[in-house]
């Protein structure tokens, strides 16, 4: 095998020696990967305590926009339990004299 010539035996050989080669080390990248993943994620332990109990509101007492919203959500998600606790307004994440910029290149 260490000669000049190599028969097409022994380039068989070595291939599929190389190809298994290649996929234990492969495997075995992914299994040190997967180990890595679980020592990160892993949960901390909670203290024995209760949280408050919020008040949650009932669909009879939510405002008439919060119901709407719930709705429209729950339509383009398809959830059949949905409980939206809060809305808020979203601050806008460009200045004003950006935006006006914007529209002004817009236009």
């Amino acid at each position: 095998m260490y000669g000049n010539e190599v028969s097409l035996t022994q380039s068989a050989i070595v291939t599929v020696f190389s190809i298994c080669l290649v996929f234990l080390a492969l495997f075995l990248i992914s299994e040190l990967i997967t180990v890595m993943a679980r020592l990160i994620n892993r949960k901390k332990e909670t203290p024995d305590f209760k949280p408050a109990a919020e008040k949650v509101e009932t669909p009879e007492e939510a405002p008439l926009p919060l119901a709407v919203i719930t709705a429209a959500v729950a339509c383009m998600e398809g959830a059949d339990k949905l409980v939206i606790r809060k809305i808020a307004v979203a601050k806008p994440s460009e200045s004003t004299w950006t935006q006006a910029a914007r529209l002004r290149a817009v236009k």
